[in-house]
């Protein structure tokens, strides 16, 4: 599954956020109905359960 990912890397410019962690929090606002990215944000920030 990593090779999957590897090309979506940018050769240049800063670095940037790896695309399977972008795919874990969209899934966790999906599941747990989280409206709005600053609101995954704080529970990300918060929430214990979300440690994985």
């Amino acid at each position: 599954m990593q090779w999957c990912f590897d090309e979506m890397y940018s050769r240049v410019g800063r670095p940037s956020i790896p695309p399977e962690q972008l795919v874990r929090a969209l899934l966790l606002q999906i599941v747990f109905t989280i409206r709005s990215e600053r609101q995954l944000m704080e529970r990300l920030d918060y929430d214990l359960m979300f440690r994985w």
